[in-house]
Order: structure tokens, then C-alpha cells, then sequence
């Protein structure tokens, strides 16, 4: 599904149909730099009016074609407060349908990392947090940089139920397998070396050699499971240059490995080249790679489930979904949700014909759906979606009971249009 409309009230009117049945959601919102827009949620009149009157809306011949958002500069006395204003009640709907072994994951940088991890604490629960994921954008460059170059920006993670969570793993890539090149009757493995110099480590202890030299040191682990380990076979002590070294078989985890806090493989440049490839040079900037939500894909242990994205910009999440079931061979499926922003009419992107974000991201879903049939050969891979429009409705402004948060953000109306099916 792709729905067109304020995020907020549409998280609203999912409430009921999609209560604790996401399995993911992955946003990356205004990172706040002082160029980028602010939802500001004040509709005290009906929201088609409320946009005409404060010029935020350009009508077409027949209907809107896309709303104005001012930006957030930082002398505005609000600067922080108005990006915590927007996030905190669209990430407390989220919460609500997330499943309960479901987690979020935020793309974000230095210019609120601190603040949105206070929300998420709040919202789902300091007991919840995951992890903060460094991530490198970029490689090389950073001369015109002010002080440094700054080359990465974080994912936050936090999960519904931390209890329902298991550990995130992914998949090994080629490289990493190839190490395991030796096997036995339980199954591959490659000597690794037992001693770990770490400074203050608690598991240093002292080891006796087959001649009776021993070894003390700091070792991967307790003295009790090198014990075992020694019984079950799976310690040698072999001499290298006249030294003993202790060593341990690591064996390949049935799981998949174990995902880092630092991702080095997926820059902005990928996401750049994902939507030019797709839409021509210069249509949509700061799009983040593919690769990156897939990677975040591989944890989930289902094979059919409902990844959420509420600020999808270009649809790469999108494209991310129909990528990851062609070649993994599942059945994920999308709900996109983004505003129908104007397009400058001096860019790229208005000249080649849009008039909204909505219209690149629709359009990207089509032409990369189409490529990976293309290219795959996969007749039977579902690349088809529905588009649903967010309606007028009387909306009034948030002003929340926060004895009753969850009832104050709710909305009977069910004012969603379907537009068109693809």
C-alpha cells in the first residue's frame, strides 16, 4: 500500500487494521539541519481549508497537487522543540502497530540523535532500546567540511518487547564463510587463536601447554569453558616460532553472524545511484541505499510479515521489499506513507514532470518493479500496489491528555480514498 497524506493522521486511521502486525517499521524523518521541512500539525479548521488559507497547497484542475512545508531554521526560538513536537505522536501510533516481537529502526544524526533517543526511551521504553548503529555515509571527500569530516550518521533500534526479541542475526556473506574451510562430524570450522589481549579482562588465567610451560594470559573465554572445550576436542595447542599457541575451533553459528553496531558497506552514494538509475540524475537527493533497509530485512525470521515506512520520500523501502523477495524468495510486503510535498519548480525534478515527493515515489516503485522482473526473469514476483489518498476530515489541533495519551491520539474517522491500483 501507498498512501498519500499527513503521516500522522494516517497512523491515526491504522490503529484498528493493523494493530501489533508490523513486523518492521523503518523511517528516515527530517534530520533536522535547519533546511529540511516540519509537519505543523495546528489544523484547527478542516485540513483542505486550513492548507488553502496558509498557502501550503496548489490546487490543479481537478484536485491538490502538493502541499508547501516550510522549513525549521535554528533561529527559530522552537528550533529543537518543534522536531520533538512532530516526532513524539507519530512514533507513540507507531509503537501501537508494532507486533510484539516487532522493532523500529530511525535513521537519524547528531542534530537530534539525543533528543530522539530520549522519545524512543520514553515511548517504547528505556528496557527496549536495541542498539545505536554508526553508519558510514560516505567514502573519501570532506575537504569543504567546517571543522571534520563528518562521515557517518546512526540507525537507533528499539524494539516493541525487548523479551520477544531475539539476537539480530544476518546472513554470512561469501568472504566470511570461506574462512570456515576445514570440518568435522560437527560441521565447518577454522582455528582461531584462544588468547585475546585485553586489558582488564576477566578472563585472564593461567594455562598449562602439553610440556607443562604455562601460559598465562587473557583468553575469549571463562576458564570453565575452556575446560570443556579442551575435554570435547575443540582446543589444540600447536608451537609456532618456539611459543605455544592456544587454539580454539570457531564454528559457523546455524543463525547467520551476529550484526555489528557499525555498518562500513552501505553510503549515500548507493542510495544516489538506486534513484538516479531509476529516475534520471538530480530527481531526488539524500535517498538512502537500498541495501541498507534489506540489511535490517535479513533479521526477520518470517517470510511473509509488513514492513512500515510513514516518511518514505523516494520509496526506497519500497524497492528494498521487492528486491529482498526476489531474492530471497519471500513475500514481504509494504505500507508506504508519505506527505505530497511541492516539488521546486526550478529542480530537476519539476521539469521532468512532477509536481509532488508522492509522484517520484510511486514512480520509482513502478520502474524498479518492472527492472527486477526484467532482470530476474521472475514472472511470478508480486510488484503490484494500491494507492490510497488521505481525505478532508475535521482535524482538530493536538492538544493531548497525557492521562490518556493513547485515546487522545486516536480518530474514528476512516477517511483514507484509494486512487489508484498499479
Amino acid at each position: 500500500l501507498y498512501i498519500e497524506g499527513d503521516n500522522l493522521e494516517v497512523l491515526k486511521l491504522l490503529q484498528k487494521s493493523y494493530n501489533n502486525k508490523i513486523k518492521m517499521i523503518y523511517i528516515d524523518p527530517p534530520y533536522n539541519t535547519g533546511k529540511d521541512f516540519i509537519y505543523s500539525d495546528n489544523y484547527k479548521d478542516n485540513l483542505e481549508n486550513y492548507l488553502e488559507l496558509s498557502d501550503q497547497v496548489v490546487k490543479g484542475e481537478r484536485e491538490s497537487i502538493g502541499i508547501k512545508l516550510s522549513t525549521n531554521t535554528e533561529t527559530m526560538g522552537r528550533y529543537h522543540s518543534n522536531w520533538i513536537n512532530m516526532m513524539y505522536p507519530r512514533l507513540k501510533l507507531a509503537k501501537n502497530l508494532l507486533d510484539n516481537d516487532g522493532f523500529i529502526a530511525i535513521s537519524i544524526d547528531d542534530n537530534e540523535l539525543v533528543n530522539l533517543k530520549k522519545i524512543c526511551d520514553e515511548i517504547f521504553g528505556e528496557k527496549n532500546f536495541i542498539a545505536t548503529i554508526v553508519r558510514r555515509t560516505r567514502k573519501g571527500g570532506g575537504s569543504m567540511s567546517k571543522y571534520l569530516s563528518s562521515d557517518h550518521d546512526y540507525v537507533l533500534l528499539f524494539s516493541k518487547n525487548i523479551s520477544k526479541i531475539n539476537k539480530f542475526y544476518i546472513p554470512y556473506d561469501k568472504k566470511y564463510v570461506e574462512r570456515y574451510c576445514e570440518k568435522d562430524s560437527n560441521g565447518k570450522y577454522y582455528w582461531d587463536t584462544f588468547a585475546r589481549n585485553r586489558q582488564g579482562s576477566s578472563n585472564s588465567y593461567t594455562i598449562t601447554a602439553p610440556d607443562g610451560t604455562e601460559l598465562t594470559d587473557a583468553w575469549i573465554y571463562k576458564k570453565d569453558k575452556f575446560l570443556k572445550l579442551l575435554n570435547d576436542g575443540e582446543v589444540r595447542f600447536k608451537k609456532l616460532k618456539n611459543k605455544w599457541s592456544v587454539q580454539v575451533k570457531q564454528r559457523i553459528n546455524a543463525n547467520g553472524q551476529i550484526m555489528r553496531s557499525i555498518i562500513n558497506d552501505f553510503t549515500n552514494e548507493q542510495g544516489t545511484k538506486s534513484v538516479n538509475g531509476f529516475l534520471g540524475k538530480e530527481v531526488f537527493s539524500y535517498a538512502k541505499p537500498v541495501e541498507l533497509v534489506k540489511y535490517f530485512m535479513k533479521s526477520i525470521n518470517e517470510k511473509d510479515s509488513i514492513i512500515l515506512d510513514f516518511f518514505s520520500g523516494s520509496s526506497t523501502t519500497a524497492q528494498s521489499i521487492i528486491e529482498f523477495n526476489n531474492d530471497e524468495k519471500t513475500n514481504h510486503k509494504f505500507l508506504l506513507i508519505q506527505i505530497p510535498e511541492m516539488i521546486n519548480i526550478k529542480s530537476k525534478a519539476y521539469k521532468a514532470g512532477y509536481r509532488n515527493i508522492c509522484e517520484i515515489g510511486k514512480e520509482r516503485i513502478r520502474r524498479a518493479g518492472d527492472k527486477i522482473i526484467e532482470e530476474s526473469d521472475n514472472k511470478d514476483l508480486d510488484i503490484g500496489f494500491k494507492v490510497f489518498k488521505l481525505d478532508s476530515s475535521n482535524l482538530e489541533k493536538w492538544d493531548p491528555d497525557y492521562n490518556n495519551l493513547e485515546q487522545t491520539l486516536l480518530t474514528n474517522k476512516e477517511n483514507i480514498n484509494q486512487i489508484e491500483q498499479n
